[in-house]
């Protein structure tokens, strides 16, 4: 959570640490397998195809309307309008997605810790300053994080 929480409130990137790695010391390699080292690997799969570097942190709650925890909920549109991401737990997320291009939504749910992208039922989403998205059940590790991955449709 702590690498989305940074990336998407505005960071240029995210470094992951692992003393076994850092000074090559006994385990090493095996370490290079750890929970951490490969979530940091599906994190850059997750963003190599979008324009990352477009994103906005809503450090203000104008997207992401019903959340005010910024830590727990870190959420980014990109500043042409053609994407969004919020990192967040299972519920309902309220998003002013009158913030994207296009005259639709495209929702997905991507699982950050296997990468797994699933487009929502429903997609896509008319465009609204309420709209409602909501995600239950438990990610590949039987946690309940998830990303929400909104693109616009023209």
């Amino acid at each position: 959570s702590q690498a989305y929480q940074a990336v998407l409130s505005g960071a240029m990137g995210q470094l992951m640490g692992n003393s076994p790695i850092w000074f090559f010391n006994s385990g090493w390699q095996q370490a290079l397998n750890s929970e951490g080292s490969i979530s940091m690997g599906i994190l850059a799969k997750i963003f190599a195809p979008l324009k990352w570097w477009l994103l906005i942190p809503d450090a203000s709650g104008t997207f992401l309307t019903n959340q005010k925890n910024r830590v727990n909920y870190p959420a980014a549109y990109a500043s042409d309008g053609s994407f969004s991401l919020v990192y967040f737990t299972a519920g309902t997320l309220t998003i002013n997605t009158n913030l994207l291009g296009g005259t639709k939504v495209n929702a997905y749910t991507i699982d950050p810790f296997s990468g797994t992208k699933t487009l929502m039922t429903g997609s896509p989403f008319a465009k609204s300053t309420a709209s409602s998205f909501t995600k239950s059940g438990a990610n590949s590790i039987g946690d309940s994080d998830w990303i929400l991955l909104l693109e616009a449709v023209p």
